[in-house]
């Protein structure tokens, strides 16, 4: 984000509560929008920062500061404006003299009122949030991507759990070749959810993979149709020393049983929980070789 762009977002979600006109920074930097005047209570006005107008930037031949009629009423913001106004200047001048017209200012400071902020006080972390609102969140992504595991394992399980992965579902729709049934279980249809949640398979892979960890009551249900929302509950049940170490667990696994699929759907291999787990021992192996230290704390070298 470059300045510009931060100075949109802060004119726009600021607002200045004026109450002493002897403080007149507000009008002294271009930079800083001040247009639209709003009520606020007796002793203080809000003014609602929008653009800048061109009377702080644009100078003319017309010196405003030395308008009599201005001087006599007491408008002694004015006189900070030095040199000449261009035409659009005066113009825009003007409707700001029509705004303040009647509002009497006290001896207070000013200060400014960010949106974003119960406390109307600025920080970088509610404008940083602030960039952020309306798009689209993905709830397991610290689970993801904070936790150790090869990038392509994190980006197959990022298609998954948005159901992106060329499964039998998603090929049916496009009209292209699918498998009639689940590779593995051959008793639903394919879909990636239940090929990594509630297939029959998956789920004896899961509870061969939780059991050494005491976590045999934490395999997927037959009815579970959500892969994010069970691991979210599988996480529930880990100590937190070992997250970590459980969600690269389930990475590794949820890789795993996606590579046999492929196996059988492109290679023509029988389904089998036995070579997904040889597999899945191998890969543990390189894992832990390759620095998953959490993954190695978890004490399942020659256990699975």
């Amino acid at each position: 984000m470059n300045k510009t762009d931060g100075a949109k977002i802060f004119g726009q979600h600021c607002v200045l509560l004026l109450r002493d006109e002897s403080d007149v920074s507000c009008i002294k930097k271009p930079q800083t929008p001040s247009v639209s005047l709003l009520q606020g209570d007796d002793s203080s006005h809000k003014i609602c920062f929008d653009n800048c107008p061109a009377f702080l930037v644009k100078y003319a031949r017309i010196p405003i500061w030395s308008w009599s009629p201005i001087r006599r009423q007491g408008f002694n913001w004015v006189s900070v404006i030095r040199g000449g106004l261009s035409w659009t200047g005066i113009r825009e001048f003007l409707q700001l003299w029509d705004c303040v017209q009647g509002f009497q200012l006290n001896g207070l400071e000013d200060r400014h009122i960010w949106k974003f902020e119960p406390g109307g006080c600025y920080s970088s972390k509610s404008a940083y949030r602030a960039c952020f609102q309306g798009s689209v969140t993905f709830e397991p992504w610290r689970r993801l991507w904070k936790s150790w595991a090869p990038n392509k394992c994190k980006v197959f399980l990022w298609l998954a759990i948005r159901n992106r992965c060329w499964t039998a579902d998603r090929l049916e729709k496009r009209g292209l070749p699918h498998p009639e049934q689940c590779p593995l279980c051959d008793k639903a249809d394919e879909t990636v959810q239940h090929l990594l949640v509630s297939c029959v398979v998956a789920r004896q892979v899961w509870f061969k993979l939780f059991a050494p960890l005491n976590l045999g009551d934490s395999i997927p249900r037959q009815r579970e149709r959500s892969f994010a929302e069970w691991w979210r509950k599988v996480l529930k049940k880990v100590k937190k020393e070992c997250k970590k170490g459980v969600n690269s667990l389930i990475i590794l696994g949820a890789w795993t049983i996606w590579k046999h699929r492929n196996a059988c759907v492109f290679e023509g291999i029988a389904p089998s929980v036995d070579s997904i787990m040889q597999d899945l021992k191998d890969e543990h192996n390189l894992w832990c070789l390759a620095g998953a230290k959490k993954l190695q704390g978890l004490g399942l070298t020659g256990v699975i």
